[in-house]
């Protein structure tokens, strides 16, 4: 299991896990760029779509606000609200002539309409909040108060300054989400239709003797289905949660066999339970980070060790640190387990990504976008999976064949009825088909062929498909994604010890000052951003970018 507690809410990723690289000569890993599709966003290897803006604006007719006799309303609250938005419409303002619970009489002041060249009375950011939401424009993410501004006095020549324009957005985003005290007093309710919707679901909510919120934890019956096809590697990660009421939102991923993020489990906490402190200093950045990624991603215990003793030299702390930090846990060559080709935190930091959108959310709401963005990625990778005609995902084909090229120029000689011998130049590793290794390890840990295996498979007349480890076959995807993920349903009758219950918000732990957007950065991943681009290298004979024939060896 790996556990990385990084919030990147900036966005910062790193290249360790592109998966189209392996299997390439070294040299060629250091310098070959990441492809990255117009429609995807991707964390190197890890396939993850763009969060697109809400556009799902719910525009009303301008002539709905309009008054008639006949015309009926819930309260007489809505009433007044309806009245007040027309007041800001029209430019004109009244007063109440005479209110009871069951009358309203109201006068303008003037008669006929006024022309307003500032504000009315009624123009209060809940009035402007409602008109806003209604009328105007969307509450998404990327809206922010000049917008607002901008577009009201566009529309309706409704001129306020800045901290009311925020005030505005604030409450109009409050209407359609809810506000932070509704979504806790909601909360028993959503995850009893969310039960019911879908069966198998595990979810446990703790209180405390106040009847406050202290924890939840969701796990969809779908991805516990399709738990069993995933390769047991465990991404865990933590993301600060923004808002009246903080918190940590935990999220525990693997990855199918065609190098997607799978959601497993999710969990919101009070507080949060790590820090990120490392202890060492930020001197040589940037040199340092390199030999860490070239010491994770080795694969052979000599090769580790050599790139190891230089961080020693370079930076002794930060050789001390990642001691502590137990070299089986965070390296190919010493990890003891099944890794495959989990290493790094791009999972996590790809999962804090697509979920920064939401972390202001109250809290019902940002579980229904969790449940909509998890239905909507089952519904599409199964769709994906059932039109796959390989018996390997696209994903592990895209590899392969990458490797197939550079198998092509290597050296293939018989040792046993298991083993072969691979040589290019100096260059020599013995292929065991039998079990599945190879001394280069790549075949070993990531349970793919490496370029060794691909070429003795070719020597024995052997399908390369049967080299590679179930998780990767497009069957297992397939079961993967079986499950659907339903929303809940409304009309699911909810028993009244339920409907009774209520979960009360925390104890609010705003600290004074301006909240901060994202978190601290230590010295590698400050190095990662400063980072120079990969140059990308063209063969001087075909013109190509990407790969070139070397003696090197994987």
């Amino acid at each position: 299991m790996i556990f990385d507690y990084c919030d990147d809410s900036d966005g910062t990723d790193s290249d360790d896990e592109n998966f189209s690289m392996y299997g390439i000569p070294p040299e060629e890993e250091e310098e070959k760029p990441t492809a990255i599709s117009p429609n995807k966003k991707t964390s190197s290897g890890i396939f993850i779509e763009e969060q697109k803006e809400d556009d799902n604006y719910a525009k009303l007719d301008l002539s709905s606000l309009k008054l008639a006799v006949g015309q009926c309303y819930e309260t007489k609250k809505h009433l007044e609200t309806r009245l007040k938005i027309l007041t800001v419409v029209e430019k004109f303002d009244y007063y109440k002539y005479k209110s009871n619970p069951r009358l309203l009489i109201v006068k303008c002041w003037v008669k006929g309409l006024t022309e307003r060249f500032s504000r009315t009375r009624q123009a209060t950011h809940e009035i402007l909040g409602a008109l806003y939401k209604d009328f105007v424009g969307g509450v998404g993410p990327k809206v922010l108060p000049m917008h607002v501004v901008e577009a009201l006095n566009k529309r309706f020549q409704i001129k306020m300054e800045y901290w009311k324009a925020y005030r505005t957005l604030r409450h109009a985003r409050e209407l359609v989400r809810g506000s932070p005290e509704s979504g806790y007093m909601q909360l028993i309710t959503y995850l009893y239709m969310l039960k019911k919707a879908n069966l198998g679901t595990y979810t446990q909510l703790e209180l405390d003797d106040a009847d406050r919120f202290k924890y939840l934890f969701l796990a969809y019956g779908a991805s516990l289905n399709g738990f069993p096809f995933m390769r047991k590697v465990l991404v865990v990660d933590g993301t600060f949660l923004q808002g009246k009421y903080k918190g940590t939102l935990l999220t525990a991923t693997a990855q199918d066999g065609n190098f997607q993020i799978f959601p497993i489990a999710w969990a919101v906490v009070d507080t949060e339970m790590m820090n990120h402190g490392t202890g060492f200093s930020n001197n040589s950045g940037r040199e340092a980070f390199g030999l860490v990624k070239k010491a994770a991603n080795a694969y052979r215990v000599v090769d580790f060790q050599t790139i190891f003793d230089q961080i020693e030299a370079l930076n002794p702390a930060l050789h001390h640190y990642l001691v502590q930090a137990d070299v089986r846990l965070w390296t190919h060559a010493h990890f003891p387990g099944d890794r495959y080709n989990l290493l790094t935190s791009n999972i996590a930091e790809s999962m804090n990504k697509v979920m920064s959108h939401a972390r202001s959310y109250p809290i019902v709401e940002l579980l229904e976008t969790i449940r909509s963005m998890m239905t909507r990625w089952f519904s599409d990778r199964r769709n994906d999976a059932l039109k796959m005609t390989t018996s390997l995902t696209r994903g592990v084909e895209k590899v392969l064949q990458s490797r197939v090229e550079y198998a092509k120029l290597l050296t293939v000689q018989d040792i046993d009825a298991n083993q072969v011998q691979v040589t290019s130049g100096s260059s020599l590793h013995v292929v065991n088909l039998k079990y599945r290794r190879c001394t280069c390890r790549r075949f070993d840990l990531e349970k793919l062929p490496c370029a060794h295996a691909i070429a003795a498979c070719e020597k024995r007349n052997i399908s390369r498909i049967w080299m590679c480890h179930p998780y990767f076959r497009r069957s297992y995807l397939c079961d993967s994604y079986a499950t659907a993920i339903m929303p809940r349903d409304f009309g699911t009758p909810v028993p009244e010890q339920v409907v009774s219950k209520v979960a009360l918000p925390p104890i609010p732990k705003n600290k004074p000052g301006r909240p901060k957007n994202s978190r601290m950065k230590y010295a590698l991943e400050i190095a990662m951003q400063r980072k120079k681009p990969r140059k990308q290298y063209t063969c001087g004979f075909s013109k190509t970018a990407g790969f070139s024939n070397s003696n090197s060896m994987p």
